[in-house]
């Protein structure tokens, strides 16, 4: 899929060097909030904060629970749908 945007680079601290630059695409959400987004071609999961989910009406804790890894090796708990 190809779509036309205009990335925005947020730095993040990274564990190699002092901070990365990833591409960010700002996306419109259905109930009209506006949330960036990590463009990752690579992922094998995509990933929203809870709160968003909430905002959706999902049912965030009703998936299975596991933990994952962010780019900065923070882990966190995540649900799978």
């Amino acid at each position: 899929m190809k779509f036309h945007y205009q990335a925005r680079y947020l730095k993040l601290p990274s564990k190699l060097k002092k901070f990365d630059e990833l591409p960010i695409i700002p996306i419109q959400l259905e109930t009209g909030v506006t949330v960036l987004c990590l463009v990752d071609s690579g992922a094998s999961k995509s990933y929203i904060h809870g709160k968003f989910g909430d905002h959706l009406g999902l049912d965030v804790e009703s998936g299975n629970k596991f933990t994952s890894e962010g780019v900065t090796g923070h882990k966190f708990v995540s649900y799978i749908r």
